[in-house]
């Protein structure tokens, strides 16, 4: 079996990426950068029944990419709002919760069970 070079170039202005792999076929690739769509990196869950914001990473388990725990996203109770940067995502949280938001401890923050004596 012979394997051959797989190239994707990703073109943004006057300036081209390319991005190589092995693959059994050769193909040449080419993606206009307005054309990638970013994965959001943190998420912001906004909780209407308890007036409060909590930042997560996007691939937190309580997270799970703004799916949250039973995989369905938004809820009456709560939605997931997605953000590309931790900072933003944050502000954001602070913006719509005050005097309630937080970050979750499992995935930024510093996670500690309890009864660990610390």
């Amino acid at each position: 079996m012979f394997f051959r070079t797989e190239t994707i170039h990703l073109r943004r202005g006057g300036q081209q990426l390319s991005i190589g792999c092995e693959a059994e076929d050769a193909t040449t690739i080419v993606v206009d950068a307005d054309d990638v769509e970013l994965a959001p990196t943190h998420w912001v869950y906004r909780s209407f029944r308890h007036h409060s914001a909590k930042t997560h990473a996007a691939g937190c388990a309580n997270c799970r990419d703004g799916a949250g725990k039973k995989g369905g996203g938004g809820t009456v109770s709560g939605e997931w709002l997605p953000f590309y940067r931790l900072e933003d995502a944050m502000v954001a949280a602070e913006t719509l919760a005050p005097e309630r938001h937080s970050i979750c401890n499992m995935c930024i923050g510093e996670y500690r069970k309890l009864g660990s004596g610390r």
